[in-house]
């Protein structure tokens, strides 16, 4: 994202996160912008959503994240178990959903700076993503 360094205050690791799909593991770090930057996507980047903090307290955000993987070949999708997501409501109207290795590092991060619990999720509406072969594989053909 392309944050100057000088404009930081590193605060601490947080919990390693594993990410099975692609057989990675995330380190995160907690760290303190001391000062407004602008903030720019990498190719490791996809794009930047701000979400407050007040959203993960908001049991109407809360939902339910569901991957229909496309095994190729014309296949049918085949659905994933049901994971905990952050549904957020941007201004104009379009929605970010928060979910996977971003989700859990967010409430990682919550959990220990401020002692949260993500509430009951489950309940919450189900949103649907296909994951093509491609993008598990990084090739387009």
């Amino acid at each position: 994202i392309r944050l100057p360094p000088g404009r930081v205050r590193f605060i601490g690791p947080l919990p390693t996160c594993s990410v099975l799909l692609f057989r990675r593991a995330i380190f995160p770090m907690a760290a303190l912008v001391m000062e407004p930057v602008a903030l720019r996507p990498n190719r490791e980047v996809e794009r930047i959503v701000e979400i407050p903090l007040s959203a993960f307290g908001r049991k109407d955000q809360l939902g339910c994240f569901q991957l229909l993987v496309s095994p190729g070949g014309g296949a049918d999708p085949v659905p994933s178990p049901l994971y905990p997501c952050l549904i957020h409501r941007e201004p104009d109207g379009t929605e970010e959903v928060l979910w996977g290795a971003s989700f859990i590092i967010a409430v990682q991060f919550l959990r220990i700076a401020m002692d949260y619990r993500l509430p009951d999720w489950r309940s919450g509406r189900v949103v649907q993503r296909t994951l093509t072969a491609a993008y598990r594989t990084g090739r387009t053909s």
